[in-house]
């Protein structure tokens, strides 16, 4: 992902990083930060994450909605379970 932006004199601006890992283990990202004005120098900068194998599962992996008819409400739970000593946080989309 490429982000552009503008530093005002004597500002400063905060830079997202999303780490949204696949596989457990640690992760290494580099960034290189350049100006449009010739005479700066890039900054080169890195980011580490790591991520964690938890035991978290859906007890219901498959959801049976029936017959679905037009303009009718359908909804169902979905029960997520945790055997770690933790709070996890997680997000549906």
């Amino acid at each position: 992902m490429v982000l552009e932006g503008e530093v005002g004199p004597f500002g400063s601006i905060k830079l997202p990083i999303i780490f949204t890992p696949t596989i457990p283990g640690e992760t290494k990202l580099d960034f290189k930060i350049t100006f449009s004005q010739p005479n700066c120098e890039a900054i080169m900068m890195s980011a580490y994450g790591v991520a964690e194998s938890v035991p978290v599962w859906v007890t219901k992996p498959n959801m049976d909605l029936k017959i679905c008819m037009y303009n009718r409400l359908y909804q169902d739970c979905i029960e997520v379970q945790s055997r770690w000593d933790r709070i996890l946080i997680f997000l549906v989309q």
